[in-house]
């Protein structure tokens, strides 16, 4: 998760189906927020718990949609792997 011109929080997660996301969300987002994601389906219910939430389609080459973008956090995951791939082979989730 990234918040504009703020922090940036990232963990492991076992995957991401709305049951394992929906409670990290709830977590560290005040309800009310905008939220900004890509096309997953898990984020469609977001409304519905009080998020404001806005997509772009990455699989349409859709980047920005208004204000919504994914660009920060994409950036962020790009400098982490390209990171782990020039010195590593691979990253356990345990050591990640």
């Amino acid at each position: 998760m990234l918040e504009r011109s703020g922090d940036i929080r990232g963990r492991v997660v076992p995957n991401a189906k709305r049951v394992t996301l929906r409670p990290i969300i709830k977590d560290n987002v005040t309800p009310g927020s905008v939220i900004s994601s890509d096309e997953l389906s898990t984020y469609h219910a977001l409304p519905d718990h009080g998020y404001v939430h806005g997509s772009v389609n990455h699989s349409a080459e859709q980047f920005v949609n208004g204000i919504h973008h994914t660009n920060g956090i994409d950036g962020f995951w790009k400098h982490l792997k390209c990171g782990i791939q020039s010195t590593h082979i691979h990253v356990s989730g345990k050591h990640l």
